[in-house]
């Protein structure tokens, strides 16, 4: 990320050279690092990299390959992605996102290929979720203004 916080660069480096190359550049004249700025990872062996962008305007998940082509929008709309996790089978991401409200924040699981999401959480308010290393439990800190 640029010092004025305007301008935020993926790239990937070659272990073997260090060979260093651009896959993806994000400028905006006020600001690029939103919620979830950092947030990204490696996926499908190494073929495809997962991460958060305010290219459209919003906090949103997007994928690519790992040479930056193929870039997909996974979530749309007016509202953020505040948190990614990718599961450890690498078929679901659990998602925080302010879907309901820029009040709330629920907890979600979608295929890492996209599509709808099941929400998780159910009570009205803020979820601050933390999966268990097995993926079977969820840990929820739950806040709510009432």
């Amino acid at each position: 990320m640029s010092d004025d916080f305007k301008t935020r660069w993926i790239h990937t480096v070659r272990v073997d050279s260090g060979t260093v190359r651009p896959v993806d550049v994000l400028r905006d004249s006020a600001w690029v690092a939103g919620p979830c700025f950092s947030c990204g990872g490696w996926f499908n062996g190494g073929r495809r990299i997962w991460f958060v962008s305010e290219r459209d305007g919003w906090a949103h998940l997007y994928t690519m390959a790992a040479d930056g082509s193929d870039r997909r929008q996974l979530t749309k709309g007016q509202w953020e992605v505040t948190g990614v996790a990718l599961s450890r089978d690498q078929r679901t991401f659990y998602l925080a996102t302010s879907e309901q409200s820029p009040f709330e924040l629920h907890f979600y699981r979608m295929a890492v290929t996209g599509g709808p999401r099941e929400r998780i959480s159910a009570r009205t308010g803020a979820h601050n979720v933390t999966l268990s290393p097995d993926e079977q439990w969820l840990a929820d800190v739950h806040s709510t203004a009432n």
